[in-house]
C-alpha cells in the first residue's frame, strides 16, 4: 500500500499527465518530505476556532500552567494611567492589536497597527503615538487611504491590489512632510517560544548574503548587538528582535508605554516635555514580565487540518514547484530550551527567519537593525489558514494591504519575484491547489 508521501506523488504526477504542472525549481533529491500534520511538534493543539491560537503547548508541564493562564490575563489586560498605561501611547493593552493572539488590522490606527517613522526621532521616536493620557498631547493623528491597481494572472483571471497612503494631520511636535513613514500591523503570536528554540547555528546554515548558490535568492540573518554581544534578530516583520522577552518589553513600552526594568524610562523624545513630565506609578514587575514571557513562550500551534486530502498533498508539490519553500522553509529544529516542552521537536512554521529584498514594491525605507528598508523576515504560515476564523478578517503582509492569500502572493518581488511570475503563470486549478494547501495551515 503506497504511502502518504507516495500517494501525493502519484496524484501529482496523474495532475501533470493532464497537462496542469508547473515548472519544478527544486531537483527530486532535494524536494523536501510532505509535513507532519502537527505543525508544533508535539505540543501541537488539535482546534480549529477563535480560540486556536490562544491555547498552550500540550506538552507544557503543568506546573507552568498558572503562570501561563496569569500571563494571559496580562496580555489580555486594559492599561490604565493608574496601572502604568501612557503617557503617550497606541493600544491599552496587547489583544487590542493581537486579535485573540492572531494578527491586527489596518483600517484605524490604534486598533490593531501602528505607524513607524524615521526622519524624526528627536521629536516623534520610532512610531507615531496617536493616544495620550489627560495633560498630554498625542503626536498627531494619522489616516490610511488605500490605492488600488487591477492585474492579471496569463489565464486572464483578473485580480486587484491595493497599498496604503498614509496622511498625518495635527502634528504637533514639527512638521512630518520629510519623516519615511510605514504601517504596520500587528503579527500573530503563536509559536513565538518554538521560533525562539530554533538555534542560531540552524538559521545561519540558510544563510546566502552572496547568493553563492546562483539561485537569485540571498537571505542573511539580521545580526543585532544585544549586552555586547552579536545575536540573530527573529522576531518582528523585519526580525529586529531577537527573543520573546526582548519583543514583548519593546512592544509594551512602545505601544502601551508600560516601563519595566529592561526598559525603566518612559517613551518620550526630546521634544515632548509634557511626556517627560508625567509621574509614572511605576514599571512592570520583573515577575509579571516573567509571566507575561511564559504566556507568549507557551502558546502553542494549530495542527493542520485535511491532511490527507489529495488536493491539499497537491498544493503542497505546487508549493514545492514554485519555489516557495526556498525561503518558507517547512521543516526546521528546535534545539535545547529551558521549557522543556520547546526543546528537541521537529516543527513546521514555513520560515528560514531570515531577511530577503523583496523589492521596490515593499519597501518601506526604514531600516531595523541590519535590515534595510526593502528586507523583510520570512512570515511563518503556520496557522494562516485560520487567520479569518480567529481574527474575522484577512489581512496580510507588514502592512495589510492583501486582503487574501492570493493578493499576498502577487505583491512579492525582489528575491521572489520569479516565484511570484510563475504563480502567475499557474493555471486555475493549480492555483486553487496551492491555496487549498495555505487554508490547511
Amino acid at each position: 500500500m503506497l504511502g502518504r508521501r507516495a500517494t501525493a506523488l502519484l496524484i501529482w504526477a496523474l495532475v501533470a499527465a493532464c497537462g496542469q504542472s508547473v515548472a519544478t525549481t527544486t531537483s527530486a533529491e532535494e524536494r523536501p518530505e510532505y509535513p507532519s500534520a502537527m505543525l508544533g511538534g508535539t505540543g501541537s493543539v488539535v482546534s480549529s476556532d477563535a480560540q486556536a491560537f490562544s491555547l498552550p503547548l500540550r506538552t507544557l508541564d503543568e506546573g507552568l500552567r498558572p503562570g501561563f493562564v496569569s500571563g494571559d490575563a496580562l496580555f489580555r489586560r486594559g492599561w490604565s494611567s493608574e496601572l502604568g498605561l501612557g503617557p503617550t501611547y497606541i493600544a491599552v493593552g496587547c489583544s487590542q492589536c493581537h486579535v485573540r493572539d492572531g494578527r491586527g488590522a489596518p483600517l484605524d490606527i490604534g486598533e490593531g497597527s501602528i505607524v513607524k517613522v524615521s526622519g524624526a526621532e528627536a521629536a516623534y521616536g520610532a512610531q507615531v503615538q496617536v493616544l495620550a493620557v489627560p495633560g498630554v498631547p498625542a503626536e498627531a493623528r494619522v489616516s490610511v487611504e488605500w490605492v488600488e491597481e487591477p492585474g492579471s494572472f496569463e489565464d486572464g483571471e483578473t485580480y486587484t491590489l491595493r497599498r496604503p497612503v498614509l496622511t498625518v494631520t495635527d502634528p504637533v511636535f514639527g512638521t512630518m512632510q520629510e519623516v519615511d513613514m510605514s504601517l504596520r500591523v500587528a503579527p500573530p503570536v503563536l509559536g513565538s517560544g518554538l521560533l525562539e528554540a530554533v538555534p542560531e547555528s540552524e538559521i545561519a546554515q540558510w544563510e546566502d548574503a552572496e547568493d553563492a548558490n546562483g539561485d537569485d535568492i540571498s537571505g542573511r540573518v539580521n545580526r543585532l548587538g544585544v549586552d555586547g554581544a552579536t545575536v540573530a534578530g527573529r522576531f518582528g516583520w523585519k526580525a529586529s528582535q531577537s527573543s520573546v522577552l526582548s519583543q514583548s518589553t519593546l512592544a509594551l513600552w512602545e505601544d502601551i508605554g508600560v516601563t519595566s526594568s529592561m526598559l525603566p524610562t518612559e517613551n518620550c523624545p526630546e521634544a515632548q516635555t509634557a511626556c517627560a513630565a508625567t509621574p509614572s506609578p511605576g514599571p512592570l514587575s520583573d515577575e509579571e514580565l516573567r509571566r507575561l514571557e511564559l504566556y507568549v513562550r507557551g502558546l502553542g500551534v494549530p495542527a493542520m487540518r485535511d491532511h490527507e486530502d489529495p488536493e491539499v498533498q497537491a498544493g503542497f508539490e505546487v508549493f514545492v514547484d514554485l519555489g516557495c519553500e526556498q525561503c518558507h522553509r517547512p521543516t526546521m529544529r528546535t534545539g535545547d530550551h529551558e521549557l522543556e516542552a520547546l526543546a528537541d521537536e521537529t516543527i513546521h512554521a514555513f520560515t528560514d527567519l531570515l531577511v530577503h529584498d523583496m523589492g521596490e514594491r515593499l519597501a518601506d525605507g526604514l531600516a531595523e537593525g541590519d535590515a534595510s528598508g526593502s528586507e523583510w523576515r520570512t512570515a511563518p504560515l503556520w496557522g494562516i489558514g485560520l487567520t479569518e476564523t480567529v481574527t474575522g478578517a484577512t489581512y496580510f503582509l507588514h502592512d495589510g494591504r492583501a486582503r487574501n492569500l492570493t493578493e499576498a502572493i502577487v505583491w512579492h518581488g525582489g528575491e521572489a519575484d520569479d516565484a511570484m511570475q510563475r504563480f502567475r503563470g499557474l493555471s486555475a486549478d493549480d492555483r486553487s491547489r496551492l491555496l487549498t494547501f495555505l487554508a490547511s495551515l
